[in-house]
């Protein structure tokens, strides 16, 4: 099932299933264009991961990790579906796609292979980051921390509609940039949530990542992203440089 958080023409804030491009909720079906989509989750911490998919590691000539290599965005970062992710003034950006791992209850210590009793589901992310050189800045706080940063959504699809190896498009206003799947991770999801839970525990609603597994690409003031994951939906937003 897809899962959607929005709100209501009232302003209530609700949560429905996703079919088709309508949501129903408590019997009542609403039309996706009319509402306004909401993230899925509320993440205290989204803790993302890099350089995780081998193809991706060759063509950058980069060293490959002997761990997940993992950095922190906060969730000042997120913007949701149809929404505008602003670019700090005078800076360079990328879109990075990527699959967003949706936490469903408390989790620390985890086991590989138990991963699917902490895994609520899964969504579309836009990891956005800085490409202007930016001095003194080891843990990524300005390259990947700034407001609106981590577009993510629409919904969260769980487990039983998600293909093992999903394959993601990436437009931009409408041209097909990037074409791709997410086979070849370094890593993988129950390896990533194992790594983390050492050490950070996970509350419901939480979210990591898995990496994306295709170079990054610009983005342009007025550009129109859109990120298709298969068993999940196409997340779209915008992109504003700053001035």
């Amino acid at each position: 099932m897809k899962f959607v958080r929005f709100m209501d023409d009232s302003g209530y804030i609700r949560e429905g299933v996703w079919e088709n491009g309508t949501i129903e909720c408590y019997g009542k079906i609403y039309n996706s264009v009319n509402v306004q989509i909401l993230p899925p989750s509320n993440p205290s911490k989204i803790i993302a991961t890099g350089f995780n998919y081998k193809d991706l590691i060759k063509r950058l000539d980069v060293k490959t990790p002997k761990k997940p290599r993992l950095f922190f965005k906060t969730p000042n970062t997120i913007t949701s579906h149809e929404n505008v992710a602003e670019i700090p003034p005078g800076l360079s950006a990328v879109y990075e796609g990527e699959i967003g791992v949706i936490i469903g209850k408390q989790c620390k210590n985890m086991k590989i292979g138990d991963e699917r009793e902490y895994i609520a589901g899964f969504t579309c992310v836009d990891d956005i980051a800085i490409t202007s050189e930016l001095e003194d800045d080891p843990g990524a706080v300005r390259k990947s921390g700034f407001d609106t940063a981590t577009p993510i959504g629409p919904v969260m699809a769980s487990y039983d509609v998600m293909p093992e190896c999903p394959s993601m498009e990436i437009r931009v206003n409408g041209k097909v940039e990037r074409s791709t799947d997410f086979s070849g991770q370094l890593f993988s999801t129950g390896e990533i949530l194992a790594e983390i839970t050492k050490y950070i525990t996970l509350e419901p609603g939480d979210i990591f990542t898995t990496g994306t597994p295709i170079e990054p690409g610009p983005v342009s003031d007025g550009d129109i992203i859109e990120i298709e994951i298969e068993g999940i939906e196409t997340l779209r937003h915008g992109i504003r440089l700053g001035n």
